[in-house]
Parts: C-alpha cells; sequence; structure tokens
C-alpha cells in the first residue's frame, strides 16, 4: 500500500510495535460493523461509474484506488481514458485530466468526436454546416454539463505534478471526482529513469507510487479520489495473445502499486472510412487485477474508431447526461466516515 498512511489505529498499543500502525483482530468488530452499516445506508457513496455498464458491474472505481490502463499503441487506451472522464465530469465534480504527449487541442476534438458521434476525421479535416452547428451544440453542452480541466504536463516532473494536482484539488468545492494521467511514459521522472533492469524496474515503480498517492485521503497527502494512469504494453506482449500484468512495459512495480490494471487488446476489422485509417471493431477490456473484487475478467465491446468511442450492449446516445452525484450525501458520507473509530 502506498505510504503516509494514518498512524493512529487503535487506542491499545501493541509492545514492541508502538511506532507502527497495529491493531488486534478482537478489537476492530465494532469499528468494521459501523463501516458496514454506513455502507449501507449510502450505497453509492464513493464510488464513480464510467458509464460503460459492464465494467462498472465488475469494478468500484473508489478513492484510495490507482487504475493503471495499458495496451499497446494505438489500441484505445486514451479513448477509452476519455470517454470515462466526460462522462465521470457530468456528474456534478470536477475531473482533472493531464497530458504528457497529446495536446489539449488533440484531446478536445476526441471529446467531440465521442459525444456528438461524428467522425473525427472530419471534424478535423472538412465538417459539413449540419456537423459544426453539432459541435457547437456539444461544446456548449459542455459549459453546461461538465467540470473536466485538461493540462499538458509535459516535462513536468512526478513530485511537482502532486503538488500541483493537490493545489487543484483544493480549490474543487463539489470534490474530486477522478484524476486521470495520460500516460506514464511521458512523466519526466519516468523517462529519465535509467541503469540496470532492476534499477528501471524500481524507479519506474517508484513513480507509479507517487502517482498511486494522490487516490488517499487529504490527511495522508492525496486529493481522495480513483487514480487512473495510462501506459504502454511491452514489445514481448505477444500479438494474438491475452496479456497480463506483467506485460506493463518497463516494471513488474506498476501492477504492483495498481489497485486495478484493465488492458485492452483489439480484434479490429480494420479498413478505411474516406482516406483515414479506421479501427472499429471488437475490442476487449482484460481485467487482470481487481483488488476487491473479480479479476481474470474479459469484458468484450465495440470500438468506434472514427467517433474514438467505446460501445457496450446498450444503445450508445449523443449528449447523454449521466444521473448526477448526490453531493451532498457524499459529504454526509465522508463526515461520517471520518467520525468513526479508527481501523
Amino acid at each position: 500500500m502506498p505510504e503516509n498512511r494514518p498512524q493512529s489505529v487503535v487506542r491499545n498499543e501493541i509492545p514492541g510495535f508502538k511506532d507502527l500502525r497495529a491493531a488486534r483482530l478482537s478489537e476492530i468488530t465494532e469499528p468494521m460493523m459501523a463501516r458496514l452499516e454506513l455502507a449501507a445506508e449510502f450505497p453509492d457513496a464513493n464510488i464513480e461509474p464510467t458509464g460503460i455498464q459492464e465494467l462498472d458491474d465488475v469494478v468500484r472505481f473508489q478513492p484510495g484506488r490507482l487504475c493503471v490502463i495499458g495496451g499497446r499503441e494505438g489500441a484505445g487506451k486514451s479513448a477509452l481514458a476519455l470517454q470515462m472522464a466526460r462522462y465521470m465530469s457530468s456528474r456534478g465534480k470536477s475531473v482533472l485530466y493531464l497530458l504528457t504527449e497529446m495536446t489539449i487541442e488533440e484531446v478536445a476534438e476526441r471529446i467531440v468526436a465521442n459525444t456528438s458521434h461524428i467522425p473525427l476525421w472530419q471534424i478535423q479535416k472538412s465538417p459539413t454546416v449540419e456537423q459544426r452547428a453539432k459541435v457547437r451544440d456539444v461544446l456548449e453542452w459542455f459549459g453546461s454539463n461538465t467540470d473536466l480541466t485538461i493540462v499538458e504536463v509535459q516535462g513536468q516532473p512526478i513530485d511537482k505534478i502532486v503538488h500541483r494536482v493537490q493545489v487543484w484539488a483544493s480549490h474543487q468545492s463539489n470534490g474530486v471526482g477522478a484524476v486521470f494521467i495520460d500516460n506514464l511514459w511521458g512523466l519526466t521522472g519516468a523517462s529519465r529513469v535509467s541503469g540496470t533492469a532492476s534499477e528501471v524496474s524500481l524507479g519506474m515503480g517508484e513513480v507509479t507510487r507517487q502517482v498511486a498517492s494522490l487516490s488517499l485521503p487529504k490527511a495522508s497527502g492525496g486529493v481522495d479520489c480513483p487514480v487512473f494512469l495510462l501506459h504502454h504494453l511491452n514489445r514481448e506482449a505477444a500479438n494474438g495473445r491475452t496479456p497480463t500484468t506483467a506485460a506493463l512495459g518497463g516494471s513488474d512495480q506498476i501492477g504492483y502499486w495498481a489497485s486495478q490494471v484493465i488492458l485492452v487488446t483489439e480484434q479490429a476489422a480494420l479498413g478505411t472510412t474516406g482516406d483515414v485509417f479506421d479501427k472499429s471493431g471488437t475490442h476487449a477490456l482484460h481485467l487482470t487485477k481487481n483488488r476487491g473484487g473479480r479479476a481474470g475478467v474479459t469484458i468484450p465491446l465495440t470500438f468506434v474508431g472514427e467517433q474514438m468511442r467505446f460501445e457496450g450492449v446498450g444503445p450508445a446516445v449523443p449528449f447523454a447526461k449521466p444521473a448526477v452525484a448526490n453531493i451532498e450525501a457524499e459529504r454526509q458520507y465522508r463526515t461520517r466516515l471520518a467520525e468513526l473509530p479508527a481501523i
């Protein structure tokens, strides 16, 4: 688990371990039951849905958890993350999306294509009058229904990024729904790791640990929300095989610090639309790690490559707005959770 955890757990000190978090199992019955009762009273609090029902059915994205989204180049990692970020930002809380490679303009075009269901190449090249009007509607809809901040952080060291995110989060009155970092290789701390294979692995793991620390409660130095980190697979990840957590590029420590690892693979029906390569087809999300839930799950989805969006079983509707989070209920939940005896 990440460092910076609360130090006091129970009133009774454990001989020999007085400076560490420790508890006798017999002493946590009441605190544990109090948490279960609170969770039953607020069943939807502290959970951030993605809008992809098949994924939300098996994963609980919560504060204190890092989710690594991995995949080969062009597999759809960013498309998936941007679709999730746009959905989460429509629920009344603030979402932050940090870019280490792409630009704000590129991301804005992708989100517009995803939301409007207009091919990305037409938004970039030759939009019709009707399409331009629809894009304007989408942008106005964003202004009224979303709170998504996109920042280019190329060249910023990870410790500075962590500090900047903390400052940003302190100004979000309705709380933070999620933080996305796209992607790990582009972080300065990760890109400059060198040495032996073991040293590189540990260095990448340290960067991932710092990213994971952002998910922790504010009292522990985090911003109290789920964090998503995008990353490439290594070259040895064989085509046609279901990749595993070990296929994450550069370090086995990346998966260690994650609570969930989702690997995106493609089984695309490749073709062309106009003069633009289209990767639409059947994709799959492989849930290779899911702390606190089912792992080893494969979720088939349809990827509409032109529009940069994933579809599940249900119909996809442009401008679809999710149920708004009950901010007041979440505040009550967190206030009462903080008042419970520590475990």
